[in-house]
């Protein structure tokens, strides 16, 4: 077969992850394209950081909007949706606020798509730059998929860090926090920690157990898409090295200017 040199990340891997949350979002064709679309669109990122961070907060105001309206939507029409669960939800008499629910609704978004995306290109990466891996994943596909996926995820580490605000006193290696400090969690640090995982600078899909923390650390910010974005890769993966067996990196990846995500905006590949 000749070579093929298509634009794998752009126009594989951004609309897929999306269409499943959308609908678990219930949210109608004509409004769900717009979040996306302006996302990724060609030339919106401006060049200084300032105005980076400008436009991001104006289209973050944009989504608590969206969510906004089509939480006035569900109270005059109830479905059997994420939204309307989301805005009936009481836990202990509290429901969430106005703001909490726009804050959530963008977490959906942006992490609905960016996790399983990412994790795609750095698997296609990774199995270029590991040939004897991909030996191994292809010689039984059904039977290895599941555990490169989950390798992918703790090598690449799609979402590099969060942080949180304690609520209550604890200690972490003789260190002391107290209620209202906030800390970073770097889960790229833990997933390739010595202690827990055995040559963790070692990519290996037949890794077990692999207690990674791709995910989020267990408890109630364990994300919440975690069984969905593992479907999604799984299944894209497998599509993609059934019917393409030989696709690989071409090129070198044009990786996304964040310290949040581990991101790759472009990746060219050939089959």
């Amino acid at each position: 077969m000749a070579d093929h040199h298509p634009d794998r990340q752009p126009s594989q891997h951004r609309p897929t992850p999306g269409r499943p949350t959308r609908r678990a979002r219930a949210l109608t064709p004509p409004t769900s394209r717009k979040p996306p679309d302006r996302q990724h669109r060609p030339g919106l990122r401006p060049a200084h950081p300032r105005h980076h961070r400008t436009l991001t907060v104006r289209k973050y105001r944009q989504l608590h909007a969206l969510m906004h309206q089509l939480a006035e939507e569900r109270r005059q029409d109830p479905r059997d949706d994420l939204i309307t669960r989301l805005i009936n939800a009481n836990v202990d008499g509290d429901h969430l606020t106005r703001d909490e629910l726009g804050k959530f609704f963008t977490l959906l978004i942006v992490a609905g798509a960016e996790t399983a995306r990412n994790a795609l290109s750095h698997a296609l990466a990774l199995l270029t730059e590991h040939p004897e891996q991909r030996s191994t994943l292809l010689g039984d596909l059904p039977g290895r998929l599941p555990g490169a996926v989950e390798e992918v995820i703790r090598y690449a580490t799609p979402t590099t860090w969060m942080r949180r605000t304690l609520v209550r006193p604890a200690e972490l290696s003789g260190n002391v926090y107290q209620p209202g400090d906030r800390v970073v969690m770097f889960y790229n640090s833990a997933n390739r920690d010595a202690a827990v995982f055995d040559a963790p600078d070692r990519f290996d899909i037949t890794r077990d157990p692999n207690p990674h923390l791709g995910f989020g650390g267990p408890g109630p910010h364990w994300c919440l898409g975690a069984h969905l974005a593992r479907h999604e890769i799984t299944i894209m993966l497998k599509e993609l090295l059934t019917r393409l067996p030989n696709v690989h990196v071409s090129g070198p990846a044009v990786r996304q200017r964040s310290s949040f995500s581990n991101g790759i905006k472009e990746l060219p590949c050939s089959f």
